[in-house]
């Protein structure tokens, strides 16, 4: 049973060991020095988790801890980091089917909904004796996590519009925009077709009213599970598993950091695989192996194929931009890796259309300025680090780099490697 556990979760995902260092990877591991030495270990656990984004007040320090040993360990090469994920998403997935068998699931459905979920964080059932242990003991590693990141960075929490643009708008509006997101979730962990890393501005249209049809399809599906939850008591745990994960990440409490992103769906996701699994080991044992072969030979074929458009930087932010086309954080990534491959005039025109869809995009004003420089074209490269500043005042590239210009000195950015 282990076996086939394991095998249903490593096989489609055996090409991720193939895989470089894309997106987020490069300013938070890459790039970021003081992950690359043991002396900055104190720095890790004192600052922020963005290095070149002070104005986002994220706590990791054990995350970042983690990867600290895996660079030292490997020497910065992205295979170890491919390796340890595989092995805790193979460890998560027998400890999932634990945990649903110690939760009282039978057999047959934990195992269907195992092999469904093949990712999920890992779980403990106590005894009912032991619950009120757990729960004090829960609190207070949550309330001293939370005491951490205000000691770190005890200035309000900033959301980049950029990022999510229901930081943007009023609570009614931003709830109705998060329940349409939802009903995206399931019809993304229903027919996985297209995937994306990036569903910034704007790629997810905001829902600003009860005259968009998209505010009455989040609405119905909140109150079908309601509904469900209420009336059917063998759906009462699955939509539990969804529900509540989600819902400090739903930016239905309050907008987060991203508008949606489908890692976010990971523990959501057991929720659904049970549901699933209740339905399909009610079926004829014939009926069932075939269901599975047929969703363990498509959704296993999809995890393989998108992990190809991982491969490297070439692959990965151009296949982006075919994913999501009105995201401008994909175009602004698109330019930077034309103009890490040296082809400033298209870098430029991908600046552009970033900024046409997002005009007050600082940093894509500031890599626009960098490839005009690269270009001879100094007085536009001055405008374009002017309108960064507008945007950013405080970014220190830009200015540094419009106080070289217009003393008439030398510059020449260097090209980032991707």
């Amino acid at each position: 049973m282990i076996l086939l556990l394991l095998g249903a979760f490593l096989l489609p995902n055996l090409g991720a060991l193939a895989c470089g260092f894309v997106l987020d990877d490069l300013p938070l591991i890459v790039e970021n020095s003081r992950l690359h030495s043991w002396s900055r270990i104190a720095e890790v656990w004192t600052g922020g988790y963005w290095p070149d984004r002070l104005g986002l007040t994220l706590y990791r320090p054990l995350t970042q801890t983690v990867w600290m040993a895996l660079w030292s360990l490997g020497g910065g090469r992205p295979f170890v980091f491919h390796v340890l994920s595989l092995a805790l998403g193979a460890v998560a997935v027998v400890l999932v089917h634990r945990l649903l068998r110690d939760g009282g699931v039978p057999a047959r459905p934990a195992l269907l909904a195992a092999l469904l979920e093949w990712i999920a964080p890992p779980g403990v059932v106590l005894r009912r004796r032991e619950r009120w242990i757990a729960a004090v003991s829960a609190a207070l590693v949550v309330g001293a996590s939370l005491a951490a990141r205000a000691a770190v960075s005890p200035g309000p929490s900033f959301v980049p519009a950029v990022d999510n643009p229901m930081s943007l708008v009023d609570a009614p509006r931003r709830v109705l925009t998060a329940l349409w997101i939802q009903v995206l979730y399931l019809q993304k962990a229903l027919v996985a077709c297209t995937l994306s890393a990036d569903y910034s501005y704007k790629e997810i249209r905001l829902v600003m009213g009860l005259d968009d049809a998209r505010a009455w399809g989040g609405i119905l599906l909140a109150v079908a599970a309601l509904v469900a939850f209420v009336r059917v008591r063998a759906a009462r745990l699955p939509i539990a598993l969804w529900a509540v994960p989600f819902a400090a990440t739903a930016n239905v409490l309050f907008p987060i950091g991203t508008t949606l992103a489908e890692r976010l769906a990971y523990l959501p996701s057991l929720g659904l695989a049970l549901g699933a699994a209740l339905v399909l080991s009610r079926l004829p044992e014939r009926t069932t192996v075939a269901a599975l072969s047929v969703v363990t030979v498509l959704y296993g074929g999809r995890t393989a194929v998108r992990n190809v458009d991982w491969r490297d930087a070439g692959t990965f932010y151009r296949r982006l931009v075919e994913t999501s086309p009105s995201s401008a954080k994909s175009h602004c990534f698109l330019g930077a890796l034309l103009a890490s491959e040296g082809d400033d005039r298209a870098a430029v025109a991908a600046y552009d259309r970033a900024i046409a869809i997002f005009p007050a995009y600082s940093e894509a004003f500031h890599n626009r300025g960098n490839a005009l420089v690269r270009l001879g074209q100094r007085n536009a490269a001055m405008e374009s680090y002017r309108q960064c500043l507008r945007f950013d005042p405080g970014h220190q590239g830009a200015a540094r780099n419009l106080a070289a210009l217009e003393a008439g000195g030398p510059l020449m950015p260097e090209r980032r490697k991707l």
